[in-house]
């Protein structure tokens, strides 16, 4: 051997912590993905009853809220597993709903989401609710302009149960908030 050989040999071994005949048996390594390590739960159901036992704290309205939305609303998702719960299938509840009702219910789902999504839970992902695309719709459909002859008529209906109700209908017709001023 010559002396560059010999030197080569000792580097590579000083380099490399594990003897050869151990290196040869290395077996390849499974890795673990994210999902692994996530707590599985039993279903949307049973995390709906412990997030809203947790929030005790909210007041009673918000809370009604909480329950109309995560109880009734979202009742057909109960039995699915929060993990396997799509944003097509939140999508398609809510879709059919008012402007209004969606940011409701998107924002009562949104403050469970991500409740469940936070360690040591981890039930779910965020990006599932994330995804969930806002609708770009207003209420003004629901907006009507009265007619002369309606507000006639209301009036006239107002002074019928008394001073004060004509008043306030008075008040509220004619001074009611104007989209162009």
């Amino acid at each position: 051997m010559t002396p560059n050989t010999k030197s080569h040999r000792v580097s590579c071994a000083r380099t490399n912590p594990f003897p050869h005949w151990l290196q040869a048996q290395k077996r390849p390594v499974r890795t673990a993905s994210f999902l692994d390590f996530l707590p599985i739960h039993s279903g949307f159901g049973d995390a709906v009853t412990e997030y809203l036992e947790s929030r005790s704290d909210l007041r009673d309205t918000t809370l009604a809220s909480y329950k109309y939305t995560l109880e009734k609303v979202f009742a057909p998702l109960h039995g699915n597993n929060l993990a396997d719960i799509t944003t097509k299938e939140i999508s398609a509840i809510i879709s059919e709903k008012g402007a209004a009702a969606v940011r409701m219910h998107r924002a009562n789902l949104s403050a469970f989401w991500r409740w469940a999504a936070k360690l040591p839970r981890g039930w779910c992902q965020k990006d599932v609710l994330e995804a969930l695309e806002a609708r770009r719709e207003s209420n003004d459909k629901d907006i009507e302009i009265l007619r002369p002859d309606d507000v006639r008529a209301l009036l006239t209906a107002a002074e019928a149960e008394g001073h004060g109700a004509a008043v306030a209908y008075a008040v509220a017709v004619f001074a009611g908030v104007r989209s162009h001023i």
